[in-house]
């Protein structure tokens, strides 16, 4: 069976989560009613609520993680999700709109028919966010969610409720400040997706650091980023060492284009592929003296080398 990079598991993931469906539907229509009520009530907490139901944020992965990928098939299908969640929120508003014309025109909504620098600046903040917490395993993309839908669904919602009262003016600039945040959030997260790597390549040695201090430094930042280690040590003492700190693999620069080829694709599938056998399996649960060398008894063993080390 073929093995799929965690790149690919994410891609998946992302294009599983971007379907239009009729919970996400009915979400987005409750979350613009709950914001649509906020805007008429003036209320700043109820229009903050209102974001947490919404569902905006899987779609717009979906369109960026398409952008980046130049997949048309996830654009086609989270763009698709995306209008769907828009329209869902605009007919609800404009039908809460419809049954409160006598309630007058608030502050919440006159506020969302002029797009600002710091509308745009809040916009390109909230798709970085949502685009590194979906690439980083350990942070959760609901709370990012709500920064995502404050840009969007407020100004949708004051869009339809203004039409719905046939002031087109300033309903054309809601729907214009509607439309600078989602192409703002869409390219900000783009660009997220685009720059991610997949793979880190590792040397043990590096100049006035160690190659075990740098996978510690990218294990920490916590963005399940796979990193291989690629030395000129064949020693299983420095194999050992890098996949408890957290390498995804360990292949020595002494194998064949073909086998570091393939360590990469084990590392990228997550299977730890080490320089140990011909098909790289994984190391086992070591009981020699390794285990008893600290980082530091370590990096005297790379500037000695192992002969002259005792």
């Amino acid at each position: 069976m073929e093995e799929k990079s965690s790149r690919a598991v994410l891609i998946e993931a992302v294009r599983r989560n971007s379907a239009l469906d009729i919970p996400h539907t009915l979400m987005n229509v409750l979350a613009a009613s709950i914001a649509s009520y906020g805007l008429l009530a003036d209320s700043t907490a109820v229009v903050i609520g209102a974001m947490i139901v919404a569902m905006l944020l899987n779609p717009i992965r979906g369109v960026s993680m398409g952008l980046a990928e130049s997949d048309h098939s996830l654009i086609y299908k989270a763009g698709i999700s995306l209008l769907g969640g828009f329209a869902a929120v605009f007919i609800a508003a404009y039908i809460i709109g419809l049954a409160n014309q006598e309630v007058p025109i608030t502050g919440h909504i006159t506020a969302r028919t002029a797009p600002s620098f710091f509308d745009l600046v809040i916009a390109l903040a909230g798709g970085v966010a949502g685009a590194y917490a979906t690439v980083s395993p350990d942070l959760s993309v609901a709370f990012v969610g709500v920064a995502v839908a404050t840009a969007l669904v407020p100004p949708l919602s004051s869009c339809a409720i203004l039409l719905a009262r046939g002031d087109t003016k300033m309903a054309d600039g809601a729907l214009l400040l509607t439309f600078t945040n989602i192409v703002a959030i869409q390219l900000s997260s783009s660009v997220v997706f685009w720059l991610s790597p997949d793979l880190t390549i590792v040397d043990i040695s590096l100049k006035g650091s160690s190659g075990l201090e740098l996978i510690k430094h990218i294990t920490a930042l916590s963005i399940g980023l796979p990193a291989l280690v690629l030395p000129m040590h064949d020693e299983t003492l420095y194999a050992e060492r890098a996949l408890r700190v957290g390498a995804s693999g360990y292949i020595t620069k002494h194998q064949t284009a073909d086998k570091v080829l393939s360590a990469m694709r084990r590392a990228l599938g997550g299977r730890y592929p080490t320089f140990r056998d011909d098909d790289f399996g994984i190391l086992e649960e070591p009981n020699g003296h390794w285990r008893y060398f600290g980082d530091r008894t370590l990096d005297y063993r790379l500037v000695l080398g192992p002969a002259e080390y005792h």
